[in-house]
């Protein structure tokens, strides 16, 4: 039996939920991809700001991404971590969504167009639930 091809998330860990892996799998989800996943940092953070990225160790990090690219079939791999609050995950979004079309092996000016699509669906729909930060709707 074939296995169904997967996303490689890269990325840190956002505690508020609008960014970073969380954004990652909603995306991909949305898209109907599955998606996994290894963190490269803990920060300490909320709707507002950034107070604290902590880098996760390199060797853990690089055994992770192994493991999983022996286990898994990797359509594409997505690396983020932006510490920008624009629109709290819309980078994110935009990225993970252009990786999910990328492994679907669609050409580059047609999974722009739909990544970028999905971005500004989900942006349209953003809800406020931070104290000032909107978070993209993606789901």
């Amino acid at each position: 039996m074939t296995r169904a091809a997967v996303i490689l998330a890269i990325a840190g860990f956002d505690p508020a939920g609008g960014a970073a892996l969380q954004a990652d799998i909603e995306t991909a989800k949305a898209l109907g991809m599955r998606i996994v996943c290894t963190q490269t940092c803990n920060t300490t953070q909320d709707s507002q700001s950034t107070a604290f990225c902590q880098v996760n160790d390199h060797h853990l990090l690089k055994k992770q991404i192994e493991f999983l690219l022996d286990d898994f079939s990797v359509a594409a791999i997505k690396i983020g971590l932006r510490l920008a609050h624009e629109c709290h995950g819309s980078g994110c979004t935009l990225s993970t969504a252009l990786a999910v079309c990328l492994g679907r092996r669609q050409t580059l000016e047609y999974a722009v167009q739909q990544a970028h699509r999905l971005t500004m669906q989900s942006l349209h729909q953003a809800q406020k639930l931070g104290r000032r930060a909107y978070f993209p709707k993606r789901l």
